[in-house]
């Protein structure tokens, strides 16, 4: 009996992990800037965790706009690149 008990414990901890692991896939809500949390579906600016489809036209305007993908779609998707003098490698 306690062999089954540790048996179902480790499944349930290696699907708990595995969840886990799940990235948010985040699309764009607006076209915005990409620090503005209006512009995202989630209304919260995507991590490094992220997966980001981009089908509207998102300006990134910060230094450290960060994301684990991203896709560009549709006709209307655009990524575009704000550049700031004032931040070092922009």
């Amino acid at each position: 009996m306690a062999h089954r008990y540790r048996l179902w414990s480790i499944t349930f901890i290696l699907a708990f992990a595995m969840v886990g692991a799940a990235h948010a896939q985040i699309t764009v809500a607006d076209a915005g800037n990409w620090d503005d949390p209006n512009t995202w579906s989630t209304g919260a600016v995507p991590t490094a965790s992220d997966d980001v489809v981009i089908d509207s036209t998102v300006t990134i305007n910060i230094a450290e706009a960060e994301a684990r993908n991203v896709t560009v779609t549709g006709e209307e998707g655009e990524l575009r690149y704000e550049r700031d003098p004032e931040l070092n490698g922009f």
